[in-house]
């Protein structure tokens, strides 16, 4: 009768494995979980000491971190703040923004199947539309749920007018791109640079960049 295999000590058990991987990115890591808590600081700020633009700001730069995997091997203390930052009333209310865009996405694609019109035309249009009506900070919480990146860091546009000139493209308008959003001198000071961070090609009139919805 053949007898299976046991792990040996030459042949780590999985669980080993894990805790050896997770040493490996918390020592490669060590230098990134300082700025996590600062910013965890901004994000999760009740005192009125921050803005909400520099909260926005904070929010987008841990999330890029976070997505390049510049977090990983966070202990207890720092994954718990991960947790609270995406329970936080700004991860909320991106959230919020980003679920109602993309319902007005979806009206405007089911509308222009009904009506037998182009989905990119209407979308466009609607997209337009839907972030011309909101606030400056909803437009702000929007965009960085619009252009957030992927695992290598980069985003789908370079700035909220290179996502205009697309959506003006997509609707077939000519209209001046007049919107841009600036950051505050507070929101510059929180995010500082961030390393792995690259970004998007330049963008090119017809192309087909997608929407994060």
């Amino acid at each position: 009768m053949e007898i299976p295999p046991t792990a040996s000590a030459a042949t780590p058990a999985p669980r080993d494995t894990v805790s050896a991987l997770s040493s490996q990115f918390a020592e490669a890591n060590k230098d990134n979980f300082p700025k996590l808590r600062e910013l965890a600081s901004v994000i999760l700020d009740t005192s009125g000491t921050y803005s909400d633009d520099a909260k926005i700001e904070a929010w987008r730069t841990q999330f890029q971190m976070s997505v390049t995997g510049q977090f990983r091997g966070a202990g207890a203390e720092d994954a718990d703040l991960i947790n609270q930052i995406s329970r936080s009333d700004t991860s909320q209310q991106i959230e919020a923004d980003r679920v109602s865009y993309a319902d007005a996405m979806m009206a405007a694609v089911r509308g222009a199947d009904a009506a037998g019109q182009p989905r990119e035309e209407a979308v466009g249009r609607a997209a337009l539309k839907h972030f011309d009506g909101l606030s400056q900070t909803d437009q702000r919480r929007l965009f960085a749920s619009i252009n957030a990146p992927d695992r290598t860091g980069s985003t789908p546009y370079q700035s909220v007018d290179d996502w205009r000139a697309q959506m003006i493209n997509w609707a077939k308008l000519f209209a001046p791109i007049s919107d841009t959003l600036d950051l505050s001198a507070d929101a510059k000071k929180v995010v500082g640079n961030v390393a792995g961070a690259t970004n998007s090609p330049p963008y090119k009139p017809g192309s087909n960049a997608s929407l994060t919805a």
